[in-house]
Parts: structure tokens; sequence; C-alpha cells
């Protein structure tokens, strides 16, 4: 993805955003929640993160081995071809979507996506901080075609800007031109259903013509119910991340065989061998009894949260300038996983807030000290000029944060 595309889609995606929540906002529908809002857009900070460290390892692949050395044949770089590797890729994404519904190791990425149990246009941001590396094999073999760099890198920006759009409650059925070809609103909704006859539908990410073709399509008819079978119960973005590896390493310690083990590695979920209950189908959904999980987000404690998580959002974007924009470096190299680390935690521990367990009291103290250190050390050693100031004014910011912090969990 060409930086310059990241510098728009930025703002046009948080204006799109925006814009649906104030949609939602004039329609009383309350289709967003602070916490569920924060934490997608949590999880698409640790992916973008992520993908800043091992970019290198993905052009190298693609670009070095794939494009220059695999390749069949050549394709011109033009519109038609884009068209084309859009199809391709559209077909690639198509399987690679359908076996992560398939394969519990895939799932166990995949389903942080699924998670919420919400959906606007932020759940297009909920993706797990290591899908990317997960999933990339199924994208490889794309290149080995004879597409250019080129081509493939605006289909890939169509089509990831395409499956942002497509989240939204906001907008109705299409036209039925429009509804028998392409994966619309209403199609992806009926994808994020955790009611039976909805489930393992809807793969697509451009075309429904291939759900058509492979027998996985389904109309929308009633309102889904979004979400995953067993709900979370949870806003806190390392347990959306982590939760369902968590499970299976449980269930594969209570299973009699390796043979037993490995097969519920690659068996759907919901698989379980026979002195286990075996197969458990997703149960019906009682809609008139279902509440999501929505903890009150006490006024105070959520503007806290947001400005912690905004601090870590405005860190990443400053590491991203650095790294694609300016193709610079911190002082010294290393530091940028040090910097990595704090805008993590940043965007995982003041959201945890919400769930209100204990320990999150003690681990955010513990962050804020850390942040206090990091910016100590790195102006202390690299910029002495400007360390008597610096050091100061962090000392200052970092107590009234601490007290602001303290005075907020105390009242909720």
């Amino acid at each position: 993805m060409t930086p310059q595309f990241l510098l728009w889609a930025v703002p046009i995606l948080l204006f799109l955003t925006i814009f649906e929540i104030g949609v939602d906002f004039l329609r009383k529908e309350k289709h967003f929640s602070l916490p569920d809002t924060l934490t997608n857009i949590s999880c698409g900070i640790g992916n973008q993160g992520i993908n800043l460290f091992t970019e290198g390892l993905k052009l190298f692949l693609f670009i070095d081995i794939f494009f220059h050395k695999l390749a069949i044949t050549t394709i011109p770089h033009a519109w038609w071809s884009v068209l084309l590797g859009l199809l391709v890729l559209d077909f690639a994404f198509y399987w690679e979507h359908r076996f992560s519904h398939l394969v519990n190791i895939l799932w166990g990425t995949h389903v942080v996506h699924h998670s919420s149990e919400e959906f606007n246009l932020s759940i297009a941001l909920r993706r797990a901080w290591y899908a990317d590396l997960v999933v990339l094999v199924f994208f490889l073999p794309i290149p080995m075609l004879g597409f250019q760099a080129e081509t493939f890198l605006t289909a890939v920006i169509i089509h990831n800007f395409y499956q942002y759009i497509i989240h939204t409650r906001a907008v109705g059925k299409l036209p039925w031109i429009v509804e028998y070809i392409l994966h619309t609103p209403s199609h992806h909704r009926v994808h994020h259903a955790r009611d039976p006859k909805y489930i393992d539908k809807n793969f697509s990410g451009v075309f429904i013509l291939y759900d058509r073709l492979f027998g996985t399509f389904k109309e929308e008819e009633e309102e889904p119910t979004y979400g995953i079978t067993t709900p979370l119960q949870t806003n806190n973005p390392a347990l959306v991340n982590l939760h369902y590896y968590a499970d299976m390493a449980r269930n594969m310690r209570q299973m009699r065989s390796w043979k037993d083990k490995l097969r519920y590695l690659f068996a759907p979920p919901g698989w379980f061998p026979e002195y286990m209950g075996g197969f458990k189908p997703a149960p019906p959904v009682d809609k008139e009894h279902f509440r999501k999980y929505t903890p009150k987000a006490y006024g105070p404690l959520g503007i806290y949260a947001l400005v912690q998580f905004l601090s870590g959002l405005g860190g990443l974007l400053f590491l991203m300038l650095i790294k694609k924009y300016l193709n610079g470096n911190l002082t010294p190299g290393w530091y940028e996983g040090v910097f990595f680390g704090l805008i993590a935690l940043a965007s995982v521990i003041p959201i945890a807030a919400f769930d209100r367990q204990p320990w999150v009291r003690r681990a955010e103290l513990l962050r804020l000290g850390l942040v206090w250190v990091a910016i100590s050390t790195y102006v202390g050693i690299w910029h002495p000029e400007q360390a008597v100031l610096t050091i100061a004014g962090v000392t200052m910011l970092t107590i009234g944060m601490a007290l602001w912090f303290l005075r907020v969990w105390q009242r909720a």
C-alpha cells in the first residue's frame, strides 16, 4: 500500500466513521458504543503497527521473489489489468476467508474481527494484530501470474477500501443488480451474524458472485444478531486478540491423544472428540432475551480512556510518518520498538479499564511510569540540550495524569 494512499486514506476513513456516528446519533439507533469503538480502533492500531515492522518481509516476498523471479508472464499495467487483478485478488480472498472460518487455527485469528456485537464502520478496523502474517500465504501466488507491482497494489487498495465501506447498517438493500453482483452491506451483515442460518455465509470481498458460484450465498432476511456464538464479555483488546487461542490450549490439554490435538488444530470450530461431547453446533439465538455486552462507560473514565487512546493513536501516526513518508528512523533505530510498545499499551490498558478489573489500576499507573522513563531517557541521552525542560514538563504531565486516573477510577 503506497504512502500517498495512506496519506489520503486516514482522513477519509476517519471522516466516514464520524459521519456514520453522526447519522447513528440523529437516528437514535445506538449502533456505536465508546468501549466497543475504541476496542475496534485499538485492534487496528496493533495491526498497522506490526505491519510497520514486517513490511520489509512482505515487500521482499511479493516484489523481489514472486513478482521478479517467479512470474510466469508479464501483464501490462492498465485499467483492465487492475480490474482483472481485483477479480483474482477477490478469488484468493474468498478462499482465504472461507478457510479462516473452517479451520480452527485460522479462525483463532479471524474471530477477532467477528467478536464485536455491534456492526458499523469501525468494525472494519477490528483485525487481529498478527492477521496479515497468518494469511499471507493465500496471496503470494497472485504476483506469479504476471501482474505488475503497481497493478497489484492498486487492486489491494481498492479491495481494502471496499471492505471498509460495507461494514455499515446505515445502508439498506441496494438495487437488485448491485446486490446480485457485488458484496453489499446487506450481504456483509449476514456474514457477521451469529444466527445459525447465517453462519459461514457470504465470504467474498467485492464480488458476491463467488459465493453464488460456490454455494455459500445467503440473502439477508431479518436483522442479524452480531457477534460470536460464545460472547466475549470484555473490551480488553489483548483478550480480544488472544482469547480463542487460550481456549484452544485449554481444550487441547484435555484431549487424550496427540492425534486428537492435531486434528483439533485443523478441524472446524466446534469440533471435539466424542469423549468431550463431540461436535458442538452453533446454538440458536434467543432474540427476545439476548443482551449485548455494554459496560457502563462512566463519563469521566470514558473521557480519560479516550484521551489516553488518542495519545497512542497520535504516536502511531507519528511513527508511520517517520517510517513510511520520511523514510527515516528514530535515533537510535531500536527505540522504535520501545516507542511502539508504549503505543500498544496506551491502546490496550485504558480500554481494559471499562471491564473494571482490579489489575487495571496498577497496570495503568505502571504504564504512565514507563512513559515517563522512556521519554526522559530518550531526551536525556540523545537530546541533552532539551533534557531539563522536557523532563520537568513530562514529570508534571505524568503526575497530573496519574492523579486524574486515580480520581476517575475511584468514582467509576
